[in-house]
């Protein structure tokens, strides 16, 4: 489970990249469009271009595994969420709004690492129909900020 004081910075303050593996094992990865810790801190939601993404999505359709990797982009700060049980679905009317305030806040945390707004929506800027939403229960929680706890875990569950 996702604790409280990882909550507000993994829903507003990083980016994150979003990884599987095939059922032969061969990795996969796609930086993702957005990223929705929801307020049970047990359900993640991440949002992928379907155009960037279609390896990833086959893998996760195929094996429900997915390592998801929040990153602050200024502090590097750094957590992988993983789960079993990802289901690929199409973005929702819904999802817009936490889309929107995705990109808004990518801008302003993009930016404190001099990076400005057009490659910032070169990467978070997709429309509702070019994405698909990934929604999956976390099962484990890894501290990945580069240092001597890279790798540790944090909490998993049965």
């Amino acid at each position: 489970m996702i604790s409280g004081k990882h909550m507000d910075l993994l829903n507003a303050r990083c980016d994150v990249v979003v990884c599987s593996r095939s059922v032969t094992f061969a990795p996969s990865i796609c930086w993702g469009a957005g990223c929705r810790v929801h307020p049970d801190g047990r359900h993640v939601t991440v949002w992928l271009a379907r155009d960037r993404a279609a390896t990833v999505l086959a893998d996760i359709a195929a094996t429900g595994a997915i390592a998801a990797v929040f990153s602050q982009p200024y502090t590097n700060l750094s957590l992988q969420i993983k789960g079993r049980d990802a289901v690929v679905r199409d973005a929702r009317t819904e999802d817009q709004s936490i889309l929107d305030a995705h990109l808004d806040n990518m801008i302003r945390e993009i930016a404190l690492v001099g990076f400005g707004e057009p490659l910032v929506r070169s990467v978070f800027d997709v429309a509702l129909d070019q994405l698909a939403a990934i929604d999956f229960t976390v099962h484990s929680v890894f501290e990945q900020s580069p240092g001597p706890h890279a790798g540790h875990p944090i909490a998993t569950t049965p």
